[in-house]
């Protein structure tokens, strides 16, 4: 037994009638370097099936491809004993056939290939009645044939949040 080390690892077999089968799976491991630190890898594939909407609604195209990507993450946690936490991010995403909207046809059509890869660092500290999260994402979201950004995707985004505990509610 090693209490510094954690795994987890998820299969699953989707059985889709317009797009036949597809294996996703996630895979993860950290290791606890000090009582403070902790370093973990994250990896993944995922499927996504045009919905009837993408189909069929407003800018549908019945000719659209499923999306399927590979997900990397690479993080390191730090905590404090006054309830501070903070993580920082780098993470890549690949996929295939990419659902995207064409503003000049208003239809939808695939990508063939797209990345998305960047870094995020976000910070958390929670005592008895307080809960305050902070965090920030920088991404460069590309279609890879042509090497152009993608529409519709931020290069940074941020948010914040504060949470008041008053006895067993909450108000944020």
């Amino acid at each position: 037994r090693n209490d510094r080390f954690q795994a987890l690892v998820g299969i699953r077999l989707s059985d889709h009638e317009a797009f036949g089968n597809e294996l996703t799976w996630n895979a993860g491991a950290g290791y606890n370097v000090t009582d403070r630190f902790t370093v973990q890898l994250d990896a993944g594939r995922a499927f996504r099936a045009p919905d009837t909407t993408d189909r069929f609604g407003f800018g549908g195209n019945q000719d659209l491809d499923a999306e399927t990507s590979t997900q990397y993450q690479l993080r390191g946690i730090y905590s404090l004993d006054n309830g501070l936490r903070i993580s920082v991010e780098a993470f890549r995403n690949e996929i295939d056939d990419l659902i995207e909207f064409d503003f000049a046809t208003f239809q939808l059509f695939n990508i063939a290939e797209a990345t998305i890869e960047g870094v995020s660092a976000d910070a958390r500290w929670v005592n008895d009645r307080w809960q305050v999260e902070v965090g920030v994402t920088h991404q460069d979201a590309r279609n890879a044939e042509t090497d152009t950004r993608l529409l519709r995707r931020a290069r940074v985004t941020s948010s914040a949040r504060i949470s008041r505990r008053f006895g067993e509610h909450s108000v944020d």
